[in-house]
């Protein structure tokens, strides 16, 4: 289930929703009702520690209504706080943990935030 997905469009001190869907290996879209989901950003993919960003369906994470263009879709919410001090490239993963406790990375990639000019 995991794609690849580079966000390219985050600046520093900015308010972001990505918005991330979970397909299977045929494209079809994943109900991902009862999961829960955990985000974050790290320097580099091997980076150990606490990420510089880390969201969950507890804090930070809303998984949309799954019926219709929704099904598979939850959004991510990043605070201007969140961005403040970051500047370069980043490395972002999701793990998807379904109600069996069956854990799937659905989506990973490269995250570049820009210094605003403001």
């Amino acid at each position: 289930m995991a794609k690849s997905v580079d966000f390219n469009d985050l600046f520093s001190g900015e308010d972001k929703l990505l918005s991330i869907q979970v397909l299977d290996e045929a494209g079809a879209q994943v109900d991902i009702s009862g999961c829960t989901i955990e985000w974050s950003l790290r320097r580099h993919p091997h980076s150990t520690g606490t990420p510089l960003i880390a969201k969950t369906t507890a804090s930070g994470i809303t998984i949309r209504t799954q019926t219709g263009v929704d099904k598979g879709y939850f959004d991510v919410r990043l605070l201007a706080a969140d961005l403040a001090a970051l500047v370069g490239v980043y490395h972002h993963v999701a793990l998807v943990t379904d109600p069996t406790a069956n854990k799937t990375v659905v989506i990973g990639g490269w995250a570049t935030i820009k210094k605003s000019g403001i």
